[in-house]
């Protein structure tokens, strides 16, 4: 990470990484997602799923993504680890979803 990376991840608590994915990967993962767990928006214009990584390789491959992994191991050391493996999906205008962290989504 950059110095400037890091003082926004400090001040923000997030860090936006542009071009992580490449085309050809988002179009992959999303053709998966689709086929995977074809299900209706919720009212709030949101879906969940779980057990993402069972979907295969192409998001398998996300768990230890060459452009993602060195932020991780920056921010939480070399022993980051899978704790959640789920997916929430926004079409667009789709309202704000509630807090996400530490929850279980069904089935996962």
């Amino acid at each position: 990470m950059t110095p400037e990376e890091k003082f926004i991840f400090d001040l923000d608590g997030y860090l936006v990484v542009k071009n992580v994915l490449t085309p050809a990967e988002v179009g992959e993962l999303n053709a998966l997602a689709d086929e995977a767990w074809p299900g209706e928006y919720e009212e709030n214009g949101l879906r969940r799923t779980s057990r993402v990584s069972l979907w295969g390789p192409a998001s398998q491959n996300l768990i230890d993504h060459p452009k993602a992994l060195p932020y991780m191991v920056e921010l939480l050391g070399p022993k980051v680890r899978v704790d959640h493996d789920y997916s929430i999906f926004m079409r667009k205008g789709g309202k704000a979803g509630r807090l996400h962290g530490g929850q279980t989504m069904q089935g996962g």
